[in-house]
């Protein structure tokens, strides 16, 4: 179950960072949220945002109560291409 809730708000963190625009463009754009929907599910304590940016953006400013998680600790290369 933790781990599904991980996968849904990092789809959704995603969601937040592009615009509204470019949902259109994902093969799932129904997993795109607005910043206002993000906004109450902050106030759940089952939902934890994570932070992908690299440390010092996440030290710039973050979305309240996210977690940092850089990418670099969280993705490999395989054959050139990050994953």
């Amino acid at each position: 179950m933790k781990r599904g809730w991980l996968l849904t708000v990092t789809v959704l963190l995603v969601g937040v960072l592009a615009s509204p625009v470019w949902a259109a463009d994902y093969a799932r754009p129904e997993l795109v949220i607005s910043t206002d929907e993000l906004a109450k599910l902050l106030t759940d304590p089952g939902v934890k945002i994570l932070d992908a940016r690299g440390a010092d953006d996440y030290k710039a400013g973050h979305i309240p109560g996210a977690i940092s998680l850089p990418s670099p600790r969280t993705q490999y290369v395989e054959r050139g291409v990050p994953g």
